[in-house]
């Protein structure tokens, strides 16, 4: 399944909107999106994931959250931005504990 970028899909449905935004969101709006959050979720990991890892992160969480709403698996009543933000802090939070568990696995080697 190819996911569509998050704008194009209503919430339930594969087709877009009558304006082509789906529960609100426009393409300027998610590309924004794509482009601040990154800066953002580095931060709130204190520097420990890259600018490259924060990236994936937040273009990983667009891909879950489009297959979601594609799905049909979120109401209309879901706040988009905040469940996105949501989606990439948890991803990241995953991204961070493998990296602790790489570096503890090191430490203890012989």
């Amino acid at each position: 399944m190819v996911a569509e970028p998050l704008a194009a899909v209503e919430a339930g449905t594969s087709d877009p909107g009558e304006d082509g935004t789906a529960a609100g969101w426009d393409r300027p709006e998610l590309a924004q999106f794509e482009k601040s959050e990154p800066p953002i979720l580095r931060r709130k990991t204190g520097g420990k994931l890259s600018l490259a890892a924060c990236e994936d992160v937040v273009a990983q969480a667009v891909a879950n959250v489009t297959a979601r709403l594609q799905d049909g698996l979120l109401g209309d009543k879901v706040n988009l931005s905040a469940y996105l933000r949501k989606a990439a802090w948890n991803l990241a939070l995953i991204q961070l504990t493998a990296d602790a568990r790489v570096e503890s696995a090191g430490e203890l080697s012989p």
